[in-house]
């Protein structure tokens, strides 16, 4: 089971559209919580820093516990998943390789330090040892993170534009997807021809759930 504060950073509940989006960190996330936002604060997306869309205590979206507290019960859900190795590989550089800000917040913690190059392959060795309750919700499973909850719609994040459409004309959000914010790590499939057989063994054991559940192939 989540921890309350994970559950609340990850729960976003549009009032003018009464639905739930359950957030999954390297997923698109930020340019579906610009769209929401600016629906509910009646501005362009544009207009939102990536400062204001992750500012949880600001945002005019309502967490899991401001909607429980009140009383609404009746609404849509929807969430984005995405391949477990490119989205674990993209968690990886991003947050370990490409920003020294979140490398500093992160790499004590897996054992690093902050100033040494960590391979992808001694990381994933490290968090393959972690339970679900201690992980970065970065890497943190996807089943995990949806707690095995009946969602309206699960769209994916490898057919990202036609499934926004799809939740967009159903919900009423801006359908202009050119107008999207985006900040996440350019991580396509790319990726999956370098990886060597222990990495895949490792996301194989580590993500096996999020495999079976949201029908993506695992490397043998």
């Amino acid at each position: 089971m989540l921890k309350q504060r994970i559950r609340n950073y990850l729960w976003n509940y549009s009032a003018k559209l009464n639905c739930v989006y359950i957030e999954v960190p390297k997923v698109c996330c930020t340019t579906i919580k610009a769209m929401m936002q600016a629906v509910e604060l009646d501005c362009s997306a544009g207009e939102l820093s990536l400062a204001q869309i992750h500012n949880r205590e600001a945002s005019p979206l309502l967490n899991f516990d401001s909607l429980v507290e009140a009383g609404i019960g009746d609404y849509r859900t929807f969430t984005f998943v995405r391949n477990p190795y490119t989205r674990i590989y993209s968690a990886y550089k991003d947050k370990l390789v490409d920003n020294q800000w979140e490398k500093n917040r992160r790499a004590e913690n897996l054992g690093f330090s902050a100033e040494e190059d960590i391979p992808f392959l001694e990381f994933l060795r490290v968090i393959r040892d972690r339970s679900q309750q201690s992980m970065d919700i970065h890497w943190l499973s996807q089943s995990a993170i949806l707690e095995d909850r009946t969602i309206d719609f699960i769209g994916r994040f490898e057919q990202f534009d036609n499934d926004y459409y799809i939740i967009a004309s159903a919900l009423g959000l801006p359908p202009d997807t050119e107008s999207r914010l985006t900040h996440s790590t350019v991580t396509g499939t790319s990726i999956l021809r370098r990886l060597c057989r222990e990495a895949i063994s490792i996301i194989n054991e580590i993500y096996e759930r999020d495999f079976s559940s949201f029908n993506y192939l695992m490397l043998r």
